[in-house]
């Protein structure tokens, strides 16, 4: 199994968010914590802004009404969607 180029791995600060949220809520806060800083040092990370909110609540709220869920794919479609309109 290859890993990916770390220069190729984007997290967008909502996902970061999540992650480190779950982290705290966890038995292990402070290993589970260590672990997610070595992740977020070999990633870059990407802004979750107004602009890119706006967008996923508006997709979510269509997504929800037609029984579709929201998945990291879609999350980093609507960041580079953001970032060129």
């Amino acid at each position: 199994m290859s890993l990916a180029d770390p220069k190729t791995i984007f997290v967008c600060s909502l996902v970061r968010f999540e992650l480190v949220f779950g982290a705290f809520k966890s038995a292990k806060t402070a290993e589970n914590l260590e672990l997610l800083e070595s992740f977020f040092a070999s990633t870059q990370s990407l802004p979750f802004d107004d602009k890119a909110a706006a967008i996923a609540g508006e997709v979510r709220a269509h997504l929800t009404k037609t029984g579709k869920n929201m998945g990291p794919t879609t999350f980093k479609s609507l960041q580079s969607h953001s970032q060129t309109t």
